[in-house]
C-alpha cells in the first residue's frame, strides 16, 4: 500500500494530467474552467506549503510536511463542485467526496469497498470492458457515459479516468473526475434545435433540410431505391400578407405547415427555407406514381380553406418537383430543379405540379448561358437607351419620354427586354444595369438642357428588386448630384407586381424619392391584383393604362370599360392617367373622348435613340 503522502502526490499528478486532456471540443462538456479552479487551489496549497516549510525551523520534519500537504489537497477535493472517485487496483472505491455523494444520491459508506459501477453505461454494459481495456493500453480513459442516481433517475455523465503510477510505474489506483452535466446537454441540444429549426413554424430550415437530403441521396444510390424532393410556393401569399398583416401571414405559415405535417410518413422531411417556401423529402420510393399520389395529396390538402380565428382564407399552392438520382446526386442542383419546375408550374396557372424535365433543363442551360453573357455587356457598352415620347392629348404638346433599355448581343444580335430583363432580376444583376440606366438619362437630360430642348421629363423603369433595395435612394442622390439634375426631370415607373409585394424599405423608399421631387407612375395597371388601398397609400403622380387593353378597344367593348373606369380611378385619387400602346387614329379619338390625359405609342412617335429625338424636337418647333 502507498503511503498517504504518496497517494496525494499521485493524485495532484493525475488531476494534472487529466486537466491537459480535458480541452473544450464537440465531445466534451465546458467544465474546463472549473477544473482548472480546482487545480490552481491545489497548486496554490503546494506553494504555501513550500514557502510555510522555507521559514520554518530546521526541526520541523518531512512526516509534518507530507501531513500539511495531504490535509489541503484533502480540502480541496472535499470542496470541489466536481465528482472526486478513488480507486484501487482492484478497482474498488476507496475514496470519494461530498459532490460524488449528492451526484448520486448515495452516501461514502454505501460505496466505499464497492467495484465501480457508475462506470458502466446502463444503455450498454459492453462500455465497462471497454474503458478498462482502454485504460489497460493508454492508462486514461474520457467520454460521456449514461449514470443512474440511487433512485433511478438517468443523467449523462462526463468521465475522465486515469491510471495513478509510483516512482516505479507501478499503477496503484485509479482516479476519476466525474462530471454531470445534465444542463448543459439540455442547453446544446436546446440550440442545436435553434440552430436547425425554423423559428416560426418549427420545422427544419434550411441547413437541416440539407443535410436530411443528403441522407436521403446516399441511401438512394445504397439501395437503388429513388427519392423526391417537392418545392411548394403559396400562391399570391404575399397578397395575403401585405393586405391582411404579417401577423395574419404568419398564423397562416403554421396552419400550412400543421397540415401539411399530417400528410407526411415517419421517414419523410418537411422543411421551411423561409417566406412561403416549404420543401419535402421523400424517398425509398417503388415508383415515380408515389410522388405524384403525394403531390396529387397536397394540392388537396390546400382545397380546404384555412382557419385563422374568424377569418377563412383561401389559398393554393404550386409544387415542382426532381427526382433523385435521375436528375442528379447534388443536393443545391435537385433543390434548384424542384424550384425551377414549381415556377413552371406558377407559369402553368398555379396551384398544380410540374415535374423536373429535359426541357426545363435546356431552359436552365439557356438561362445560365444568358445570364453570363449578360454579366458582358455593361463593360463591353452593349447597352443602349431609347426613348418613346409622351403627348398630352388636350393640346398635343410634347410632355416627355420614356427610356427603354436595349441589348444588342455580339453573339444573340437583339434581344428583347422581356428576355433579359427578368433574367437580370433574378441574379442581381438589374441593380448595377438600373444604376447605369439612371445615369445615362441625366447624362441625355445634361445634353438636352444644354441645347435648349423642351423635353418635360423622362420616365425610368424601375424594378421590384431596386425598389426594395437599400441602395437605391444613395444611388439616385449621387447620380442626380453628379450631373446636376433635378428630381423633378425624372419620373419612375413601377410594376403593379411591386407595389403588391412592397415591403417597409420599398415604401420609404418611394416616399424618399416624392420628397426628391422625382414623380412615381404605376406601370400596367390593371393586369396584376393591386388593392385601392395601396393606391392611396403610395406617392403616386401617374397612372399608365396597360397596351392590352388598349389594342383590342376595337373589337372588345369589356376594354372601352376598363379603360373608363380606370381613367376615372386616377383622376379622383389626383393622378395623371397616361395609355401606352397607342397604333391607330381610332384608338387615339376614344382615349380623348374617355377623357384620358396622356398617350404614347407608335402612332405618335416610336422608340428612338437620342441623336433621332433631334428630328422630333425641329419638327414640333416648326
Amino acid at each position: 500500500m502507498a503511503r498517504n503522502g504518496d497517494l496525494e502526490n499521485v493524485m495532484h499528478s493525475v488531476l494534472l494530467h487529466q486537466l491537459k486532456k480535458l480541452q473544450l471540443n464537440r465531445d466534451t462538456p465546458p467544465d474546463h474552467a472549473a477544473w482548472q479552479l480546482f487545480l490552481d487551489r491545489i497548486n496554490a496549497s503546494y506553494e504555501e506549503t513550500n514557502q510555510e516549510s522555507s521559514t520554518q525551523a530546521r526541526d520541523v520534519t518531512d512526516a509534518n510536511k507530507l501531513e500539511t500537504k495531504s490535509q489541503l489537497i484533502g480540502q480541496v477535493v472535499q470542496a470541489a463542485a466536481e465528482g472526486v472517485v478513488i480507486l484501487d487496483t482492484s478497482r474498488n472505491v476507496v475514496s470519494v467526496n461530498p459532490a460524488y455523494e449528492e451526484m448520486f444520491g448515495v452516501s461514502a459508506e454505501d460505496v466505499l469497498g464497492a467495484e465501480a459501477g457508475f462506470c458502466t453505461d446502463i444503455n450498454d454494459p459492453d462500455v465497462y470492458d471497454q474503458i478498462w481495456e482502454t485504460i489497460g493500453k493508454n492508462g486514461s480513459w474520457q467520454g460521456e457515459l449514461t449514470a443512474r442516481r440511487s433512485n433511478g433517475d438517468e443523467f449523462p455523465l462526463w468521465m475522465t479516468l486515469d491510471a495513478a503510477h509510483m516512482r516505479s510505474k507501478t499503477i496503484t489506483h485509479y482516479v476519476a473526475l466525474l462530471t454531470d452535466f445534465s444542463d448543459i446537454k439540455q442547453s446544446r441540444q436546446e440550440l442545436e434545435h435553434i440552430a436547425m429549426h425554423d423559428s416560426l413554424t418549427g420545422l427544419p430550415n434550411r441547413v437541416l433540410f440539407q443535410d436530411r437530403l443528403e441522407q436521403a441521396v446516399s441511401r438512394s444510390l445504397r439501395t437503388g431505391k429513388p427519392g423526391a424532393v417537392l418545392f411548394l410556393d403559396l400562391d399570391r401569399f404575399k397578397v395575403i400578407n401585405d393586405s391582411l398583416g404579417h401577423q395574419v401571414g404568419d398564423e397562416l405559415l403554421i396552419k400550412v405547415a400543421e397540415r401539411l405535417t399530417t400528410l407526411l410518413r415517419k421517414e419523410d422531411t418537411l422543411a421551411r427555407l423561409g417566406g412561403d417556401e416549404f420543401t419535402l423529402v421523400i424517398e425509398l420510393l417503388d415508383g415515380v406514381e408515389q410522388v405524384e399520389l403525394v403531390a396529387e395529396k397536397i394540392l388537396h390538402a390546400f382545397a380546404e380553406p384555412f382557419q385563422l380565428g374568424e377569418l377563412k382564407l383561401e389559398i393554393t399552392t404550386s409544387v415542382g418537383i426532381s427526382i433523385f438520382p435521375d436528375d442528379g446526386t447534388d443536393v443545391d442542383a435537385l433543390t434548384k430543379q424542384a424550384d425551377i419546375a414549381m415556377y413552371s408550374a406558377k407559369e402553368a396557372g398555379r396551384n398544380r405540379y410540374r415535374f423536373f424535365t429535359q426541357d426545363l433543363r435546356s431552359s436552365e442551360n439557356e438561362f445560365f448561358s444568358m445570364e453570363q453573357d449578360l454579366r458582358k455587356a455593361l463593360p463591353r457598352e452593349e447597352l443602349s437607351l431609347v426613348y418613346q415620347p409622351q403627348f398630352n392629348l388636350e393640346n398635343n404638346q410634347l410632355i416627355g419620354f420614356e427610356s427603354l433599355l436595349r441589348w444588342t448581343s455580339p453573339q444573340r444580335g437583339e434581344v428583347g427586354p422581356g428576355d433579359f430583363i427578368p433574367v437580370a432580376e433574378i441574379t442581381g444583376q438589374i441593380e448595377p444595369i438600373g444604376a447605369w440606366v439612371i445615369e445615362e438619362v441625366c447624362r441625355q437630360i445634361v445634353t438636352w438642357k444644354r441645347h435648349g430642348r423642351d423635353f418635360g421629363h423622362i420616365a425610368i423603369n424601375l424594378s421590384r428588386r431596386q425598389l426594395a433595395g437599400a441602395k437605391l435612394i444613395p444611388t439616385v442622390k449621387e447620380i442626380l448630384t453628379r450631373f446636376g439634375v433635378d428630381g423633378s426631370q425624372i419620373e419612375f415607373e413601377i410594376t403593379e407586381g411591386s407595389i403588391i409585394e412592397q415591403d417597409d424599405v420599398a415604401h420609404r423608399n418611394l416616399l424618399q424619392l416624392d420628397d426628391m421631387g422625382i414623380e412615381l407612375a404605376i406601370d400596367d395597371f390593371g393586369t396584376g391584383y393591386s388593392s385601392l388601398i395601396n393606391l392611396k397609400r403610395f406617392p403616386l403622380s401617374r397612372l399608365k393604362i396597360d397596351r392590352a387593353f388598349v389594342k383590342d378597344l376595337d373589337r372588345d367593348p369589356n376594354d372601352e370599360g376598363i379603360i373608363k373606369a380606370t381613367i376615372a380611378l386616377g383622376q379622383s385619387l389626383g393622378m395623371k392617367v397616361i395609355a401606352e400602346g397607342v397604333e391607330t387614329q381610332p384608338q387615339l379619338d376614344y382615349l380623348r373622348d374617355a377623357g384620358c390625359d396622356e398617350v404614347q405609342g407608335f402612332l405618335l412617335g416610336k422608340p428612338m435613340s437620342a441623336s433621332k429625338t433631334e428630328a422630333l424636337f425641329e419638327r414640333l418647333a416648326s
